[in-house]
């Protein structure tokens, strides 16, 4: 009864917020503290199982839900919600993609026969996008990550699958008008996207030969806006500006940072912010964009992380909350001790973090799908030779993949690491546990099984000095 209450003043008082607003004028507005709600009623015979997958854009992190609801009941969820934008819900493994905004409500329904009944804010808008994609925006334009076509075949491809989509959009009968102008000009910000980001990591990651096109970079945007406050913390949109961004730094794409150290990685972020002040200025749009860059290295690359670019964020509310983020407690923080896991080698044989007890261990978390990880492989098997007499272990772990390919590819690459298999349960377990949904991830852990750094450098980014530390206060630590 108390949920029913919560459930009906919540939309009384959403309703009346945009009862301010014309149906075809909603304020689009970024708010890094937003909020909205999903209410999900379930009048089906069976407990459903919930999973919900929002992705944070300020943090570059993801807010992940799993839960369950019983036959009868009902549940209400609070999901930050920066700005208009997608996430992810799975129910009894049925994919479903909705809409949100802050300050908005979405309600589903289960019925008996298990039917999933949308209503709220933006009931046609979550029935339209069944019949879309329920994964990824990225799935219709992953023909870039593979080098078998010339970079003009992609682009024409990109080309293809924007005009059926944007078709499909303007078919659909009933969408606001203002959602269809939105969704028309995000696809937009994806193509462009994918196809300034494809060609650089077909350069990168899979060491293609093709040359740069005369005129890429002018050819791929045309017209689309590259300041669009309408569009500002919309994660297509933050995604294109980085990758225009980075063509800006490098347009031949020859600076290739794999194996960089500290110098180079902290000269290309402070290119990033050059070129971001160059194009973006100190707006708003600006600050939201190297929010989520700061973010991205401070997770991944906090070696080189400086303090002092915090300066550079003009925003004050924007700049309070990347400093929270920053302070806050991480996930495996330094000093908890290693998340239990048993996993099979390619022998069968399981692995336990007490097997690895009075050693020095890296874990690398990589998938047979990602190509950065598997640029990794020569600089992991580095460390293996370079630590060989020492207390140290290094084990990569192959999460969210195929089992017959990580055999496969074991066995092609010859590597010398530890080499673990995780099935889809333990895949599950191990992205909660340690925060591994963006690969690569690594993880340094003390001879006591603690750990000392959760997302430390990866082998090809200076991590063999922090062994080394870890071994020197170890051997410290044993003469006391």
């Amino acid at each position: 009864m108390k949920f029913l209450f919560r459930s009906l003043l919540a939309t009384i008082l959403l309703s009346f917020f945009y009862s301010c607003q014309k149906t075809e004028e909603r304020l689009a507005v970024f708010d890094p503290t937003g909020k909205s709600l999903l209410n999900l009623n379930n009048q089906s015979k069976d407990t459903l199982k919930l999973n919900i997958r929002n992705e944070l854009n300020l943090t570059m992190s993801e807010q992940l839900i799993d839960t369950l609801v019983a036959p009868g009941k009902a549940i209400q969820l609070s999901l930050t919600t920066e700005s208009r934008d997608y996430y992810s819900v799975t129910i009894n493994n049925r994919p479903y993609r909705l809409f949100a905004e802050p300050n908005t409500l979405n309600e589903l329904s289960v019925s008996e026969d298990s039917k999933v009944n949308f209503s709220g804010d933006f009931k046609v808008i979550n029935k339209f996008l069944t019949t879309r994609s329920t994964v990824s925006d990225w799935n219709p334009w992953n023909k870039g990550l593979r080098d078998e076509i010339s970079i003009e075949e992609l682009m024409a491809s990109n080309d293809s699958v924007l005009s059926s989509q944007q078709q499909q959009l303007a078919n659909y009968k009933g969408l606001p008008k203002w959602y269809t102008e939105f969704e028309h000009l995000r696809l937009e910000y994806i193509k462009s996207g994918a196809n300034l980001s494809a060609l650089s990591y077909r350069v990168k990651a899979l060491s293609s030969t093709d040359p740069v096109p005369d005129n890429f970079l002018n050819t791929t945007i045309k017209d689309l806006p590259i300041q669009n406050t309408k569009f500002n913390g919309v994660i297509a949109y933050m995604n294109f500006l980085q990758s225009y961004l980075d063509f800006k730094i490098d347009p031949r794409i020859e600076n290739s940072l794999s194996g960089a150290g500290k110098d180079e990685w902290t000269n290309y972020v402070e290119n990033t912010i050059k070129a971001s002040k160059e194009s973006l200025g100190d707006s708003k749009i600006g600050d939201v964009h190297l929010a989520r860059y700061f973010s991205f290295i401070f997770n991944y690359l906090d070696l080189v992380w400086n303090d002092e670019w915090l300066a550079h964020l003009k925003d004050p509310e924007i700049s309070n909350y990347v400093k929270t983020q920053i302070q806050a407690k991480p996930l495996l923080a330094p000093g908890e001790y290693l998340p239990y896991f048993s996993l099979p080698d390619m022998n069968s044989k399981e692995y336990q973090p007490e097997d690895f007890k009075g050693k020095v261990l890296l874990i690398n978390f990589w998938g047979t799908w990602c190509s950065p990880c598997i640029k990794e492989f020569p600089y992991e098997d580095a460390l293996v030779e370079q630590f060989k007499d020492e207390p140290v272990a290094i084990v990569n772990i192959c999460q969210d993949s195929d089992e017959d390919l990580w055999r496969k590819m074991v066995n092609k690459y010859d590597l010398k690491t530890i080499n673990l298999y995780a099935n889809d349960d333990w895949t599950k377990t191990l992205v909660k546990a340690f925060g591994s949904q963006g690969l690569p991830h690594s993880v340094l852990v003390d001879a006591q099984g603690k750990v000392i750094k959760n997302k430390c450098a990866r082998a090809s980014a200076g991590v063999d000095a922090l062994i080394e530390d870890a071994l020197k206060k170890m051997k410290e630590k044993d003469v006391q």
